[in-house]
């Protein structure tokens, strides 16, 4: 899964779906760190692609998630 389908993923199904399809990533997201990603993910432009990921973003997510999880997950998709 890439960063892409992950954020597709987030458009379409439930936070529980999202936390279950997660066991393939190098972290387990639980559901309800999936409900504090969705508005920063509602916020993903696919010039993100090209230029990365704003670093103010990634401090958000980092804020969710925990530095740890976060670094894993951005290693995981190259950003």
């Amino acid at each position: 899964m890439d960063l892409t389908e992950f954020i597709q993923m987030t458009k379409k199904k439930s936070d529980q779906e999202i936390a279950k399809m997660t066991k393939d990533l190098p972290v387990m997201l639980t559901a309800d760190e999936v409900k504090g990603l969705r508005p920063i993910l509602d916020k993903a432009s696919f010039h993100w692609i090209f230029t990365g990921i704003p670093s103010a973003i990634k401090k958000e997510i980092a804020q969710i998630l925990g530095k740890t999880k976060a670094k894993t997950l951005f290693n995981y998709f190259n950003v």
